[in-house]
């Protein structure tokens, strides 16, 4: 549900200050009910994103970007500097799209080779929080739901992490 309102945000930001409450409502409605489909497409291609940040991040901006210029196209601009226009803001979005997606592919290339970009299986079956961290999230709940979770820490420079 915090997704939903995040991509909203994320999507009219870039045109907030012009964009008509009303217009603003529907793009961020819009364009956040298309996340959870590009998020199924991620899965759909076997990539891994776990907390959803490019269905939420990546395709947001990219969309508000690409929308902006379909709306404020011909706005003018400030300073003397050209008006919006919707290939300006087309190649904008390509050129953030390109800065944050190559070299992120390349530093996770470079992590799986060297075999350190996930967690050891036995982590991830027990979840990192109770793996890195042995402690309970609420403690003060013990009375209520029973003996806080007693967890043997685990090192895990010290295992072998599987790519």
């Amino acid at each position: 549900m915090m997704s939903g309102g995040l991509v909203g945000i994320i999507s009219v930001a870039p045109g907030l200050d012009l964009y008509h409450p009303g217009l603003a409502y529907l793009i961020g409605m819009g364009v956040a009910a298309v996340a959870p489909l590009v998020n199924n497409l991620l899965l759909k291609f076997r990539l891994d994103d776990a907390v959803g940040a490019f269905a939420v991040h990546g395709f947001g901006g990219f969309a508000g970007l690409v929308i902006s210029g379909v709306f404020l196209s011909g706005y003018p601009n400030m300073n003397g500097m050209a008006e919006i226009s919707f290939m300006g803001q087309l190649g904008g979005a390509v050129v953030m799209a390109s800065l944050g997606f190559i070299p992120g592919y390349l530093v996770s290339w470079a992590l799986k080779k060297a075999g350190v970009l996930r967690v050891p299986a036995h982590a991830e079956e027990r979840g990192l929080d109770l793996t890195e961290v042995p402690a309970q999230a609420y403690p003060e709940w013990s009375g209520i739901y029973g003996e806080p979770v007693k967890a043997k820490p685990v090192m895990i420079a010290e295992s072998k992490a599987t790519v």
